[in-house]
């Protein structure tokens, strides 16, 4: 940039520096440009939040306790609600994951990958329904479900969702059975 106006200074302040006057004028003074500081773009991690569910696509899910045993004595879902609402390693993954009072899809016919997690279905809320589901009777293990079923912690605003169109609490094990069997 260059300035052709001399900023007015008190007499006698001349400094050594400026350039002599020319013929009457002053030479023209360089001065360097401003520049304004670099911008830097930091991206920002969008937190993930594909395994977090609204409302309608909770609409029609079945909750723990709804009386789903059908005479079987099953309510698989009721035994692993009570189990989750125990576990403090449960309430614990919920938190640090940040889905306490969300709505969470930990299976749908595979185990989902929640948030930031390294592991799929929150690790421990995974392995707590796995132990529960392992050690339940074989007929509650085998029994027919259909569509999703809820899940919630204590605080009733925490709740987990699984369930695919048609599978068994056995399938949440890894385990598949012959076809011939289902």
């Amino acid at each position: 940039m260059v300035s052709l106006i001399e900023t007015p200074r008190p007499p006698g302040s001349r400094n050594a520096m400026e350039p002599e006057n020319i013929g009457g004028f002053s030479a023209a003074r360089l001065t360097a440009p401003h520049l304004a500081p670099p911008v830097f773009t930091v991206a920002a991690d969008t937190p993930d939040t594909s395994d977090l569910l609204n409302e309608s696509q909770l609409a029609g899910a079945a909750s723990a306790g709804e009386g789903r045993a059908g005479g079987s004595g099953c309510d698989t879902a009721r035994l692993i609600q009570q189990a989750l609402r125990r576990d403090r390693l449960v309430h614990t993954a919920v938190a640090d994951a940040n889905r306490v009072g969300k709505a969470i899809l930990l299976w749908n016919g595979d185990w989902v990958q929640s948030g930031g997690q390294e592991g799929r279905g929150l690790s421990a809320v995974r392995e707590a329904i796995m132990w529960e589901v392992a050690f339940a009777p074989e007929a509650c293990r085998n029994k027919r479900e259909h569509g999703l079923i809820l899940l919630s912690l204590a605080d009733g605003r925490t709740r987990f969702a699984l369930g695919a169109a048609d599978w068994r609490w056995s399938d949440l094990l890894g385990v598949s059975k012959s076809s011939s069997a289902r």
